[in-house]
């Protein structure tokens, strides 16, 4: 099968291919933003809140409030009407003269006043200042309109961008500038010796940008990193925490996690210049994450952290650097990867540039440091199939970086990190001692159904005393696993996919389109089966890598397996990237052919560089600009 797609690809014109590809995105992203409607009115609240009461509408109703836009183009009214007929409510905007700017009627009954009611002037009107009133007059006295605080609830509308839209304006222009300049000079940026640093340098900026725009609190699990990294902030700065972590006062405020609102992104870019608030600090019932053995990881948030303390800078402040730290120190390490290997740099940088991975590294997380460690290992790996022994210093560097990943996420990954070890025992033997290749595989043929006829017997005679808490109960019991793994592809396969490539960004309103998700996994195909030309992958290197996929899958699995009722038939809570850090092994180990000439990787690269670009632009651009 991998045979013929390879045989089908090497006939494709990937040049021509690209720029079909890009056509179509283009055409078919613009189509899908404007058929689901994603571009919408700014809706800023001006008085809002859970605490309301009823004034009635039948005498005059006016308001004074204030506001920085200068046009708006209608007001969302929150009404309240008893009764089933159709009242009319006048709707004025005054200027602070009480000169009247637009006036607008509408039509509420007891069913449409179950929902905000939306009044929509004819046409954009111009405000003369900050100051502004509103008026209101119901025909009727069953009409009222909630306050809160004395003030009626309501909401501008207004095609004004607002600071998240403006921020994102400015970067959709740095990245435009960004592309053309590296296509125009792809050919003295790839050719210079420098290209690791430009691959990491677009890692960062791309990295960077997901980082500002995606609000504090909105990654996975980013509260509970959060709470954890400020411990080890207090461990660097000697605070006690032994009765709970102690905070700076403004620091405890407990941020949206999962799910977040355009209005409230602008209110959370605002906060980047709002003066510190209280430095006192207080004591907290909040508990850090059990992450003693791989603490390290959250060396750099808690840096960060300790930084913006020292410099009393403010909480969004504070926690973004937390955030920068993390990003700076996961660009490091996929430079250390690149730097390990000159070997499939294509693939490593698929991987470490999917917006899923960014999501990660620019989040306070300790995925940032797995993620990157994951990638160093992966390069360590490449460069040991190579057959050749390291120097002592090398040899150092390595066991360093698979002991790191081997404590990071409970030992998660650790079939990755002893991988490494295994080859370099290896290569270390083959300069001992002269092995009968050919021996050694008669042995292997030979022991493979001997063994397999133990495991079935095992599983017969010993399977059923296992129950599923047990780490040997999916491995003594495959149907049972098997079927937990179709149930979850059957319900579950597209979310995989897209928490692998694009992610969800935290909230459901930030999630990339079927298409975004089409072209990604499109782009990973093409990787694995496309190329010219390639190093001969021996069958024992096949087989190290299957087997540190299968056992980091099986070590995943039975992890959530032990989360999810029992009841439910499959298994929940698995992420798509859970499965990153073997991603490109994964992919290297299915490849064929897999090399590309110097032309194809500039295109390759490009088409990568612009599919992120086109990630942010749907995410952001389209979303909150049109």
């Amino acid at each position: 099968m991998g045979n013929m797609i390879s045989k089908y690809l090497k006939n494709i014109d990937i040049k021509k291919c690209i720029t079909t590809i890009l056509v179509l995105f283009v055409i078919l992203n613009t189509f899908m933003v404007y058929q689901n409607k994603i571009c919408r009115l700014n809706e800023v609240p001006v008085y809002s809140g859970e605490e309301t009461s009823l004034t009635n509408l039948s005498s005059n109703y006016d308001m004074e409030f204030n506001t920085s836009f200068k046009t708006i183009k209608g007001v969302k009214l929150y009404l309240n009407s008893n009764s089933d007929d159709e009242t009319k409510v006048n709707v004025s905007l005054l200027d602070e003269n009480k000169n009247v700017l637009a006036v607008k009627d509408v039509l509420v009954s007891k069913e449409n006043t179950s929902e905000p009611v939306n009044v929509m002037f004819d046409s954009n009107v111009a405000l003369a200042g900050e100051k502004n009133y509103i008026a209101i007059k119901s025909d009727s006295t069953d009409v009222a309109i909630e306050e809160v605080d004395h003030h009626a609830k309501f909401t501008l509308i207004t095609s004004e961008l607002n600071n998240f839209q403006k921020l994102f304006k400015l970067i959709g222009i740095l990245f435009v500038v960004m592309l053309i300049v590296i296509y125009l000079f792809k050919n003295l940026i790839f050719n210079s010796k420098y290209i690791s640093i430009v691959f990491v340098g677009t890692i960062f900026i791309t990295g960077l940008t997901y980082s500002l725009l995606i609000p504090i609190g909105n990654a996975p699990d980013e509260a509970s990193h959060m709470n954890t990294a400020y411990y080890y902030s207090n461990e660097i700065l000697h605070i006690d925490n032994r009765n709970g972590i102690q905070m700076r006062q403004c620091d405890t405020e407990i941020f949206k996690n999962n799910g977040v609102s355009y209005s409230e992104m602008t209110t959370y870019i605002s906060r980047f210049t709002e003066k510190c608030g209280d430095t006192k600090m207080v004591q907290t019932d909040r508990q850090p994450l059990n992450v003693k053995r791989y603490a390290f990881t959250y060396i750099p948030q808690a840096l960060g952290i300790s930084i913006g303390r020292i410099l009393h800078l403010n909480t969004i402040l504070t926690f973004y650097l937390a955030k920068l730290f993390n990003l700076i120190s996961y660009s490091l390490l996929v430079l250390l990867a690149f730097k390990i290997t000159n070997k499939n740099h294509l693939l490593l940088y698929f991987v470490a540039s999917l917006p899923m991975t960014l999501q990660q590294a620019g989040s306070i997380s300790y995925d940032s440091m797995t993620f990157g460690l994951s990638l160093c290992v992966t390069a360590i790996i490449f460069e040991l199939f190579e057959g050749n022994v390291i120097s002592k210093k090398k040899t150092v560097l390595y066991v360093v970086l698979c002991v790191l990943l081997l404590l990071c996420k409970q030992c998660a990954y650790i079939a990755v990190a002893l991988l490494p070890l295994m080859l370099m025992l290896v290569n270390w033997l083959k300069t001992k001692y002269v092995f009968d290749k050919d021996r050694i595989l008669n042995l292997v043929l030979k022991v493979i159904p001997i063994v397999i006829l133990i495991y079935f017997m095992t599983c017969l005679v010993l399977g059923r005393k296992f129950n599923t808490s047990s780490p040997l109960y999916f491995a003594l019991n495959p149907m049972q696993l098997l079927k937990k793994v179709d149930l979850s592809l059957d319900k579950w396969g597209v979310y995989y996919f897209r928490t692998l490539f694009t992610g969800g960004f935290g909230t459901d309103e930030l999630q990339a389109s079927q298409f975004m998700n089409m072209f990604y996994f499109a782009f990973f195909v093409y990787l694995i089966f496309a190329g010219r030309k390639s190093e001969l992958k021996t069958l024992f290197q096949r087989i190290c890598i299957w087997c540190v996929c299968l056992i980091t899958t099986y070590g995943l699995l039975y992890v959530f397996q032990n989360q999810t009722p029992l009841e439910w038939g499959y298994i929940w809570g698995i992420q798509g990237r859970y499965f990153a850090p073997v991603l490109v092994l994964f992919m290297y180990s299915l490849s064929e052919k897999g090399s590309f000439d110097q032309n194809e990787k500039m295109s390759l690269i490009n088409l990568n560089m612009f599919l992120n670009t086109c990630m942010l632009f749907e995410l952001f651009f389209l979303r909150t600009m049109l």
